[in-house]
């Protein structure tokens, strides 16, 4: 490695290593067994603003910074990628080690439990904190200890949501029933109990996204009356870990990242929670954080073990096999189980596949965009033979393949083979006005055309003067102007794929139904990205209050509470189970329409996606009746407490409801 600057080598590739420390930050580092001896010759360090400054030793300039935050909170050094030369290789502007390390197999690669170079120990429990004594689980012969009565919350628990919170009590379980069937009510039920069998231990819900930290927090304490800390990345302070553990809390909803990061630098310990609750748990996969997280929680000492539910729509969250894709994750959730209840109720929602026929222009338009765009593709296959050409079938994969290419190979890579990176950024502008094309019409593709990084892309500027004059919308949007105008005035949301889509999608409908203000709702992440607390969550509200009566939004809102619509429409074909589930589940009202849009071509995947969905559902049946769910002790326990107290029964419990609104309308 050498200094950008005055070009001094620094240190051998065999002291050097990429540290993994979440799946989004990766740091080229000095090795820590190597650090102390090699550090002096070519490093000096100076007081920064925020960090201390890491120097070339021979010409003085910053070429990185030491983080203090580091497994177990061990500090280490960060080489700025714009500051060093790794191999003799330029990178290109605007680089990151994320996705550029994978061109340098030479520098070793190690996750936060491996920094060291032996797996991640958790920390003993601190005696200083009153952790030592063990987690008190519910006891099987004391019915008490399962009552599901909370005079704080109104909503009335249905019998399949006791049944999960007594068996979740029981055992470690994972709860798998559909979007808006009431999983938040479950697990705000077991932390509420949970917390007052251990006064001295908190309880935990993990998220993976920001904007579920809030909207969860509020959600549980409103259910169960317990207070909630909020914590994430962009909130994350000593002081708030100090308000937490001295008392001000009863417990923490915090993203995966925030979390994992306040355990390996010791400022929280697992110990210290009597139950962990992991959200849309079917992330727990792969190098997923959830996975690390888990990992954490069974490496914790039996007594001070917590208990673990897990929640989802759908366990298998893409469309590979479930016979090989679901043991592994059943293997990433031990030791909990899986319970897929009976449902005790059938939503009334109405569920249709609308076909839709591309008209002629359009067609013509996306298979010449095609013909320009795999002339393009043969040149890469030079570089990776594995690269598709693209079709009308594999836009996603393809636009994958793409991202890999632009982000892992060099200037020196792309010379060789005849096309430069601005080239390659076209390419996705191509892949856009093609999306464009098929979604809303061929004036929007030929105006993304026209800019500047696409239009280095070759052909490009004999298709805008081919198509600039035509006026062709697409079959979807006028299918979506009549459901609009036949909504019988109920609210509306409207998926789409790329913020591109959505952003243009928004423009129209802003200028064909103003009476109902639209809105658009994207992620939170990137440059032209909405935060929750700024952004997505006054559209929420806007919505729930009736100052809105159509949101049209990316993927980001699956898995995110809005209020009940009655006509959810599937704009962009659904590539996922998960998917499918979560954008169906936001239609909630009594009689609510979920309609997903499909040209011909997208039938066939979308009737597979419902196939594979089915089948995976019954393998959860046999799943469950396997692990003895529902259990006897359960049925038990609840039929007990039902004879003990009237009160409890779900019919009793509805009646009490039912009474306290009578008074309330009398009293008004």
């Amino acid at each position: 490695m050498e200094c950008k600057t005055c070009q001094k080598q620094l240190f051998a590739v065999n002291v050097l290593v990429f540290y993994k420390q979440e799946e989004n930050q990766i740091h080229l580092s000095l090795k820590p067994e190597s650090r102390s001896a090699v550090e002096h010759q070519s490093l000096t360090y100076s007081k920064g603003k925020k960090f201390t400054n890491v120097n070339c030793k021979y010409c003085s300039k910053a070429i990185g910074k030491e983080l203090p935050y580091g497994p177990n909170g061990a500090p280490f050094v960060a080489f700025g990628i714009d500051k060093v030369v790794l191999l003799n290789r330029q990178l290109p502007p605007r680089s990151i080690w994320r996705t550029s390390m994978d061109c340098f197999p030479e520098v070793k690669v190690r996750s936060a439990n491996q920094f060291f170079g032996t797996p991640f120990v958790f920390p003993p429990a601190s005696k200083d904190k009153g952790l030592a004594n063990p987690i008190q689980f519910a006891d099987p012969k004391n019915v008490d200890n399962f009552s599901w009565y909370m005079p704080e919350c109104d909503k009335v628990p249905r019998d399949y949501q006791i049944e999960c919170y007594v068996e979740s009590l029981l055992r470690d379980l994972v709860v798998v029933i559909p979007t808006g069937a009431g999983k938040t009510l479950i697990a705000a039920m077991l932390m509420k109990k949970m917390r007052l069998l251990n006064p001295d231990h908190l309880v935990l819900f993990v998220v993976d996204r920001v904007p579920l930290v809030f909207q969860q927090g509020e959600a549980i304490e409103i259910d169960s009356g317990l207070k909630m800390c909020r914590m994430c990345g962009e909130n994350k302070s000593p002081r708030i870990i100090r308000r937490l553990q001295g008392g001000a809390f009863d417990g923490l909803v915090c993203t995966a990242g925030a979390l994992i990061n306040s355990l390996r630098r010791g400022t929280l310990n697992m110990t210290e929670f009597s139950c962990i609750v992991i959200d849309e748990c079917h992330h727990a996969s792969g190098g997923h954080a959830f996975s690390d997280i888990l990992g954490m929680v069974r490496s914790c000492p039996e007594q001070l073990r917590p208990r673990i539910l897990g929640l989802t729509a759908s366990l298998v969250p893409n469309n590979k096999s479930h016979t090989v894709s679901l043991p592994k994750i059943l293997k990433n959730l031990e030791p909990a189980v899986i319970y897929r209840p009976c449902l005790s109720y059938k939503h009334e929602r109405k569920e249709s596949l609308v076909t839709l026929k591309i008209p002629d222009e359009i067609r013509s338009y996306i298979q010449d965009a095609q013909i320009q765009f795999n002339l393009f593709i043969q040149q890469i296959q030079a570089y990776r033979k594995e690269f598709q050409m693209l079709s009308d079938s594999n836009t996603h994969i393809v636009k994958g393949q793409l991202r890999a290419v632009k982000d892992n190979i060099f200037n020196d890579s792309y010379a060789t083979y005849g096309f430069k990176r601005e080239e390659i950024e076209g390419l996705f502008g191509l892949l856009g006005s093609i999306e464009l094309c098929r979604d809303i019409g061929i004036q929007e593709a030929v105006a993304m055309l026209s800019t500047t990084y696409v239009s280095v892309v070759p052909g490009v500027q004999d298709l805008i003067l081919r198509y600039k004059n035509y006026q062709t919308i697409s079959s979807k949007m006028m299918e979506l102007y009549k459901r609009i105008r036949n909504r019988n005035g109920s609210k509306v949301l409207v998926f789409v794929s790329t913020r591109e889509v959505c952003r243009k999608l928004w423009r129209h409908l802003s200028n064909e139904f103003p009476e109902l203000n639209p809105l658009v709702v994207v992620g939170h992440s990137g440059h032209d990205g909405m935060g929750w607390e700024e952004q997505q969550k006054n559209i929420s509200e806007e919505f729930k209050r009736g100052d809105s009566h159509l949101i049209i939004s990316t993927s980001i809102l699956e898995g995110t509470d809005v209020p009940d619509c009655g006509l959810v429409i599937r704009f962009s074909n659904c590539f996922t189970i998960i998917q499918n589930i979560q954008s169906k589940g936001r239609a909630r009202q009594a009689n609510s329409q979920y309609v997903v849009f499909a040209y011909e071509d997208e039938e066939c995947r979308f009737e597979e996606l419902q196939k594979n969905e089915k089948q995976l559902d019954e393998m959860l049946k046999v799943l469950c009746s396997e692990n003895g769910l529902p259990s006897p002790k359960a049925c038990d326990i609840i039929q007990e407490l039902i004879n003990i107290d009237q009160s409890l029964s779900v019919t009793a419990l509805k009646k009490k409801q039912k009474r306290k609104e009578e008074d309330l309308t009398t009293f008004s």
